[in-house]
Formats: C-alpha cells, structure tokens, sequence
C-alpha cells in the first residue's frame, strides 16, 4: 500500500474481520464513534485511538480498528464553524 505525505488510513476493522453495520443507528458502528470526535481539536492520532477504544467496547470486542498505516506527521483537525 502507498500513500503520499499528509494521509492517514484507518480500517473500520481488522483484517479478516467483519464490521458492525450497526443496524440500529444511521452509520455504521466505526463511523458513528469516528463521528463523536472529528470535530474536537484533537489529534488524529487521538481521534483513532479514542475511536478504537468505543468501537472495542461497545462491541464488546468483536471489531477492532485496524491500523496499517499512519501518517509521519501529527495535524489538529480544526472546525471551521465558529
């Protein structure tokens, strides 16, 4: 896999494993706890961690994120609402 500088790759799951849908809410489980912390000023080594860790727990650890790669250079996603 390649990437160019400035990216960052996140899996809703580890490899050879499937991924909540989670039926009961509007995305799916990965995407509604990415979601909850995209728009703090926060790392986005910190948002896939934090991310991760909802996802394990409410799931009870059947999903865990996987990680192949992250980018070298750490960014603060910032909103631009005021």
């Amino acid at each position: 896999m390649r990437s160019s500088a400035n990216t960052a790759i996140i899996f809703a799951t580890a490899p050879g494993k499937t991924a909540s849908d989670n039926q009961l809410g509007r995305n799916g489980l990965f995407m509604q706890e990415f979601l909850k912390y995209i728009n703090d000023e926060l790392s986005i080594d910190r948002i896939f961690k934090l991310t991760g860790k909802s996802v394990s727990e409410i799931s009870n650890y059947r999903q865990t994120l996987g990680f192949p790669l992250l980018c070298m250079m750490m960014y603060i996603l910032k909103s631009n609402s005021k």
